[in-house]
């Protein structure tokens, strides 16, 4: 019988950890399929306090993971494939089979990267197809790539592709941009981006790899030539499995109180799955300290 259950590795989890460490409580954190979750796909991390406002996702993920100093005593590097929360005793499933039962669970599951959902995405995936260029973008020296989407993360991948990529095309489903004043100033900077507005993929074309997209520009079918297609159109909580117990809003994430607890007493939930308005970093971060304060005292009572 475990104490409490850490489902999921991005900064909330891991900020939950860290609140858990200081109590000296003992607890399990596991992994889920994408460790140290989506801030790791961030090109710029420029509103993080006490860091270096030219850093990455990744680079901030691996200084907490060092700092969380996870070990075979309190980590599991698995995913939680089903729950039940019908009693006291909480009850998790994983995918390598473990059945873990315990006290309390904070869900920090995140979001995934929506898709185009066109034919070759999923064939092409790895072969110029990419959700995350922080990973991927030093694979395109010198090649021609395009940004999907045109949020703040697209404007962010677009910023950090432009270092390395010798074309970026720009791919804007509306007719402008959703970024940041910040992010609009820094890409006035770069001068190797074409902006194509009111336009939508509706080909990818390339058999082994990614060798172009066809587009309907305003209207006008058009076909460009591509080395790499990197989508940034939003994103999804990850909370499918919890639907049953957990109350969701209309999007699909978590609702919880002022505490980050859930309907159910014991559950929390932090981060990216959680129901609140803004989706920052440093907002997980606390949250995921909140809900483990609150789950260590609840467990004190």
């Amino acid at each position: 019988m475990e104490d409490i259950v850490i489902i999921g590795s991005g900064i909330a989890g891991y900020s939950a950890a860290i609140c858990l460490n200081q109590f000296l409580c003992p607890y399990k954190l596991i992994s889920g399929n994408y460790i140290g979750g989506q801030l790791n796909e961030a090109p710029i991390v420029s509103n993080y306090p006490g860091i270096d406002p030219n850093s990455n996702g990744f680079e901030l993920m691996e200084n907490i993971r060092k700092q969380v100093n996870l070990n075979e005593n309190n980590y599991i590097n698995d995913e939680v494939i089903d729950v039940d929360f019908s009693t006291d005793i909480f009850k998790l499933i994983t995918r390598k089979g473990l059945k873990i039962e315990t006290k309390s669970v904070i869900i920090t599951t995140g979001k995934s990267s929506n898709k185009l959902n066109i034919e070759n995405e999923d064939k092409l995936l790895g072969r110029g197809i990419s959700y995350c260029a922080v990973c991927d973008a030093f694979l395109y020296r010198n090649k021609v790539v395009c940004v999907v989407g045109g949020g703040d993360s697209a404007i962010k991948s677009a910023i950090h592709l432009s270092k390395f990529a010798k074309e970026i095309h720009i791919f804007i489903r509306r007719d402008k941009l959703r970024a940041n004043n910040k992010s609009l100033e820094l890409i006035k900077e770069c001068k190797n981006m074409t902006f194509h507005y009111n336009t939508i993929i509706t080909k990818i074309i390339g058999n082994d790899f990614v060798e172009g997209v066809v587009i309907l520009e305003n209207n006008i079918e058009n076909s460009i030539k591509l080395d790499g297609i990197f989508v940034t159109i939003g994103s999804k909580p990850n909370s499918d499995i919890f639907e049953k117990y957990i109350n969701l809003d209309n999007d699909g994430y978590i609702i919880t109180d002022i505490n980050c607890e859930t309907n159910i007493k014991g559950v929390f939930a932090a981060g990216d799955v959680q129901s609140n308005t803004y989706k920052q970093a440093v907002i997980a971060a606390g949250n995921g300290y909140n809900a483990a304060t609150n789950a260590f005292y609840l467990l004190k009572k």
